[in-house]
């Protein structure tokens, strides 16, 4: 039941994105950054009870993405 309150999280930081206000770019990098890291946590540990390949694929999948997501949003708070 706590992973659906955690996956539900997701949509918070696309509307505080649609907001465009400083405050809620700034709340949209710090809330994103930590689901991020939840994520990628929590995949790396089920990776390594479920078969070390997920660990790679979660990485995949997970990770490169929301380095990507953290890098644009830190350029567009620095950008404005």
């Amino acid at each position: 039941m706590g992973r659906i309150h955690f996956y539900g999280a997701w949509v918070v930081p696309p509307l505080l994105a649609l907001a465009a206000r400083r405050a809620t770019d700034w709340a949209m990098l710090v809330l994103g950054g930590l689901l991020f890291a939840m994520s990628t946590l929590t995949g790396v540990f089920d990776g390594l009870r479920d078969g070390g390949h997920l660990v790679a694929l979660e990485l995949l999948a997970v990770t490169l993405p929301g380095v990507v997501a953290l890098i644009m949003s830190w350029r567009h708070i620095r950008s404005n």
